[in-house]
């Protein structure tokens, strides 16, 4: 099964455009939002670190595939958006499948490490179903701050930007400590929620903030939540 999943992987490159396509012109892409056409000036070759970081998670010529394998094949299964209507990255359900949506402006520059890491960053935040699960949290913020120092702690910490949240700098009350890997509600039942700015995406007083937009996350299409879990488990 694994090795069919691989093979479908080495597929799924073969058809994406080639990174060593350039343009000096801005492109104008259209795509679907909520039914409405939309319409963006994207950067010159916008797609290109894409194409690039998926190809290193999956190749094994790739000192990066034995950790990102797994990862990409969740990521080919993403409708992927490309968007500077968000500042960073994040994903949403929407009816029947995942999208994924990045700004090539923030994403692209990265180095090819941090790019990978940031793409399973996303693919855990499924996995770990804080998607689902944020319609029961009265919190947002606090659940923004809970749910990355959750999964960062399965990443490699160079493989993400400066600030990302771990329990070592996560925001917590007076007399309280983080544990390492423990559920994103038990760092939320933690966190000192005046340390956190209203900004959803802000810094807080220890210099740790979320690097994503989980605001993405309130964007989701869901008819039915039994649907996205079994959608998710077949990832």
């Amino acid at each position: 099964n694994f090795v069919l999943k691989a093979l479908f992987l080495v597929k799924a490159v073969q058809l994406l455009p080639m990174t060593s396509t350039f343009t000096t012109k801005n492109t104008t892409q259209n795509y679907l939002f909520k039914g409405t056409l939309m319409s963006q000036q994207l950067p010159p070759n916008y797609r290109n670190g894409f194409n690039e970081t998926l190809a290193s998670m999956i190749s094994v010529k790739s000192s990066l595939s034995s950790t990102y394998l797994y990862y990409a094949h969740m990521v080919v299964q993403c409708t992927p958006v490309f968007s500077t209507s968000i500042e960073t990255a994040g994903v949403h359900f929407d009816l029947d499948h995942f999208v994924l949506t990045i700004n090539p402006n923030f994403f692209n520059p990265l180095p090819l490490e941090q790019r990978c890491g940031i793409l399973k960053h996303e693919m855990e935040h499924i996995l770990f179903g804080h998607l689902a699960r944020f319609r029961d949290i009265d919190n947002f913020k606090k659940w923004n701050y809970a749910t990355d120092c959750a999964l960062n702690q399965f990443i490699d910490r160079s493989h993400l930007p400066s600030g990302a949240i771990y329990p070592d700098n996560l925001p917590v009350r007076k007399g309280c400590k983080a544990k390492d890997k423990v559920n994103s509600e038990q760092y939320y039942d933690i966190i000192d929620d005046s340390q956190i700015p209203d900004d959803p995406n802000g810094q807080c007083s220890t210099g740790a903030k979320p690097f994503d937009d989980h605001g993405q996350w309130q964007q989701s299409n869901v008819p039915s939540e039994e649907l996205q879990k079994e959608i998710t488990k077949s990832m």
